[in-house]
């Protein structure tokens, strides 16, 4: 764990492999820093509810006491996971509490066993915590399912912040790009962190047969409060540039 906001953090050319909760967990408002060239391997563990099934390759949290850090896209004020490999986790990457990171030329494989988790995740507020993710930037990664002729797999699972999402390669199996929703669709629009700037564009991606055939779903209890046109857009963020890669910490 790297805890309390660590800043110019390097992890690298490390593997993490066979854990219940977490590989790599990096807490804090202003956390900074790169993970890259790593290894993460089968970090899922299903036990007794209410603990249920866990397990992730890197966990990305704010501070859920601390006021929502702005958006900052394109900029160092992030934590980058970039050029490295997922394997058999319930969610390679999982973010919350204000969170912001960047996701980039990484591998993601889900499992028959993980398929039903995304690849990539950002959660949204949840009842009894005090703030959901800040924001995610995913882009030039490959996804995959290890078996994709026998089941669909989630892919990029967004269910509040705001970002963008291109470039990315989803292989045969996957239902969507990305699905866009709430941790509760009820109440008053604008709901609190909901997702209202999604820019989701140029991925390579093919339907699934008998699957959602739009590359972007929207769970229809979400719909009222997740519009296109409105909270996410199939076009490029205009102004948007991506921060230096490879990151220069990693020089």
């Amino acid at each position: 764990s790297l805890l309390h906001g660590c800043v110019n953090f390097r992890v690298h050319d490390m593997e993490f492999s066979r854990f219940s909760h977490a590989g790599l967990s990096i807490r804090g408002r202003d956390a900074r820093g790169v993970v890259y060239a790593s290894d993460f391997l089968s970090n899922y563990k299903c036990q007794p509810t209410p603990v249920d099934c866990l397990g992730y390759g890197v966990v990305i949290a704010g501070d859920a006491d601390l006021p929502r850090p702005p958006l900052a896209l394109g900029t160092e004020d992030a934590v980058f996971v970039e050029d490295s490999y997922f394997h058999d986790n319930r969610h390679g990457i999982a973010s919350n509490y204000g969170s912001r990171y960047v996701a980039r030329h990484n591998t993601f494989v889900t499992t028959p066993r993980t398929r039903d988790f995304g690849m990539i995740d950002a959660h949204g507020r949840q009842d009894g915590s005090s703030q959901g993710s800040r924001s995610w930037e995913i882009y030039d990664n490959t996804l995959r399912m290890q078996s994709p002729a026998m089941v669909a797999a989630d892919g990029i699972s967004l269910r509040g912040g705001d970002g963008v999402v291109f470039g990315n390669t989803l292989e045969a199996g996957i239902a969507y790009v990305a699905s866009l929703r709430n941790e509760t669709c009820s109440g008053v629009y604008p709901l609190a962190d909901q997702i209202r700037e999604a820019y989701v564009w140029d991925n390579d991606w093919n339907p699934v047969p008998g699957y959602n055939p739009d590359s972007i779903w929207v769970s229809a209890s979400c719909l009222p409060y997740i519009q296109e046109g409105r909270d996410f857009f199939r076009f490029a963020r205009v102004g948007y540039l991506p921060y230096t890669y490879p990151h220069p910490l990693r020089s």
